[in-house]
């Protein structure tokens, strides 16, 4: 009889804690679909790309940083942060510190010069380039600039989608200047070692593709 409780008991912490995770999971993996779908749209841009990068290159963490200092949720490379704010007036290239508090939504306007704490909540305040709808905002733009520079040099009539995306996404995530001169200025297709470079999110990209 006491097995019998033990074993139910245990059945129903694992089926709990299963569930915790799944749920979670499901949360962490899905929270930014709508800003993705709205960017997306806006941009012109196939939101399964925009989900590739946030999920092979940032895990769907908006704190992530690369190695060469990508940052965020789409790891926008320097770059493309630069391009944006020669692109974009003030005050909308100005960038500062932002409230990222979890229990309520950021207090949109208020900007800091320095890191520190919110005035409002005293939550953390992160840098605004972190900061999801900002970030998106702007990788989803320069992917876009990228995707029509590469169909520009290309000149083709009819633009094959398929063909385009490797090399955007090896132009956003690895440098502009080396897949033009491994591709000759766009016009032949990715090299292998350049391909393999961004594997990881064109394999998301194929698995998104049918999903969104």
């Amino acid at each position: 009889m006491r097995l019998a409780i033990l074993i139910s008991l245990c059945v129903m912490v694992l089926s709990f804690s299963v569930g915790s995770f799944l749920t979670y999971e499901n949360w962490r993996t899905h929270r930014y679909d709508q800003l993705i779908m709205d960017k997306a749209v806006w941009y012109q841009l196939p939101p399964a790309l925009l989900k590739a990068i946030v999920d092979a290159r940032a895990h769907f963490n908006y704190y992530t940083m690369g190695e060469n200092g990508e940052v965020g949720l789409l790891q926008v490379p320097q770059e493309g942060v630069t391009q944006y704010k020669e692109a974009k007036p003030p005050p909308r290239s100005e960038f500062g510190y932002v409230c990222m508090n979890k229990a309520y939504p950021p207090h949109k306007g208020i900007k800091h010069s320095v890191g520190g704490v919110c005035n409002i909540c005293k939550s953390r305040l992160i840098p605004e380039l972190w900061y999801p709808e900002t970030n998106i905002d702007i990788g989803a733009w320069y992917l876009a600039k990228l995707k029509k520079d590469i169909e520009n040099a290309r000149a083709e009539t009819e633009v094959n989608l398929r063909k385009l995306i490797p090399l955007v996404v090896a132009a956003y995530c690895l440098t502009e200047k080396s897949v033009e001169s491994a591709t000759r200025d766009y016009q032949s297709t990715l090299p292998p070692r350049l391909r393999n470079s961004v594997k990881d999110v064109l394999d998301k990209y194929e698995k998104y593709r049918r999903r969104l």
